[in-house]
């Protein structure tokens, strides 16, 4: 009768502190990988979507440009001839903004990611003849900055046209200018002063910065030729 009293009391015993502490910590450690796999699949994801709606608009902007250059027949003048954030190609004026992100919505004079319309004035390329930003059309999405834009006549006898274009997405402290030696402000090193929100960000070496909120941005570069198939009037 005292073994069988004596043994349940033993079967009463519960966890000593050791055994609890130790469990508290494995399970700790266990909420702590799958914590850090949801961050890394959450980041992987934003950053798949967002590079490839950059390079979606980016090639969707250098086709739309191509096919004006290849089809239309008169008043192409590149962004070395053509006034500042303008440039035409054929029938059509392209307006943009360099350096400065396009918040969404209709875009304006001021103001615009890249946009494209009919060019009322043959012969001409002004950006001041564009007044209706209703009827055109916006090559970028929300958040997007054209930073380098190059439209060019290189070989006037055979028609052909060089264009490259760069596209960035995200606020202007995520990106960096690989160019910039560490200590400028907006170089590609993480200690260096990083571009302020409402700075203009410009050139063909922009990237994005690699430490936190990198998956909030993206930059897309590309070029091509394109050759006039369409002469005269």
């Amino acid at each position: 009768m005292g073994w069988q009293t004596a043994n349940s009391k033993q079967n009463q015993d519960g966890f000593t502190i050791v055994e609890l502490m130790i469990a508290t910590v494995v399970f700790s450690l266990v909420l702590l990988v799958i914590t850090m796999g949801v961050l890394h699949f959450s980041n992987s994801y934003y950053k798949g979507v967002n590079s490839s709606a950059t390079q979606q608009a980016a090639q969707n902007a250098i086709d739309t440009i191509s096919q004006s250059l290849q089809f239309g027949s008169a008043g192409s003048a590149g962004t070395d001839v053509a006034p500042a954030g303008a440039f035409c190609a054929g029938s059509e004026i392209f307006i943009y903004t360099l350096g400065k992100v396009y918040p969404g919505g209709t875009p304006t004079g001021s103001n615009s990611g890249l946009y494209e319309s009919s060019n009322t004035n043959a012969g001409t390329c002004d950006p001041a003849s564009v007044t209706n930003f209703t009827i055109g059309n916006e090559l970028l999405g929300p958040k997007m900055r054209i930073t380098n834009v190059s439209v060019i006549n290189t070989d006037p006898s055979s028609n052909l046209w060089d264009v490259s274009l760069t596209v960035a997405y995200g606020d202007a402290d995520l990106l960096c200018n690989t160019k910039l030696a560490a200590g400028v402000k907006g170089s590609c090193n993480n200690s260096s002063p990083r571009y302020a929100l409402g700075d203009l960000v410009t050139g063909n070496d922009v990237a994005c910065h690699t430490d936190a909120g990198s998956q909030f941005c993206s930059v897309a570069k590309l070029e091509t030729i394109a050759q006039q198939r369409v002469t005269g009037s």
